[in-house]
């Protein structure tokens, strides 16, 4: 009997060892698992120009559309537009005394928007002259 006591005991002596290294090993791995960084994407920029003038372009969202239009002698450029405030909306523009204008816009949902401007001419509206041409660029936001 004193023989069978002593085998349990160290039987359950030997099951709480294998249980206690168990949990210790688990523990040190959860506490030092090589992790992956959390990514921080940079959220995107996508210049455009009157080089761009009648392209189709791709932003996912969250991107910054910047659309800078160079003004030229005697003719100045509207604030860029957006023809979808939900899909594309302007977050800012100016004019600059050279005629030349800027925006920035932000690819927030996906849809499809045209952001467009017209170069008048600075005798605009005042004189009878038509505008120099327009600028218009689609834009699909995935």
């Amino acid at each position: 009997m004193g023989r069978l006591r002593l085998l349990l005991a160290i039987a359950a002596i030997a099951v709480l060892a294998a249980l206690m290294t168990t949990l210790a090993v688990t523990r040190w791995s959860a506490t030092n698992a090589v992790r992956s960084p959390t990514p921080n994407p940079t959220p995107a920029t996508l210049t455009l120009t009157e080089k761009d003038n009648g392209s189709t372009q791709e932003a996912t969202r969250g991107t910054t559309i910047v659309v800078q239009l160079r003004g030229v002698a005697n003719f100045r450029w509207t604030v860029p537009t957006t023809s979808d405030g939900q899909v594309v909306p302007l977050l800012g523009g100016s004019q600059t005394g050279d005629g030349s204008a800027t925006a920035r816009f932000l690819a927030a949902e996906p849809g499809q928007a045209y952001l467009s401007a017209i170069d008048n001419p600075d005798c605009y509206p005042i004189c009878a002259l038509p505008p120099a041409g327009g600028w218009r660029v689609t834009i699909v936001v995935k």
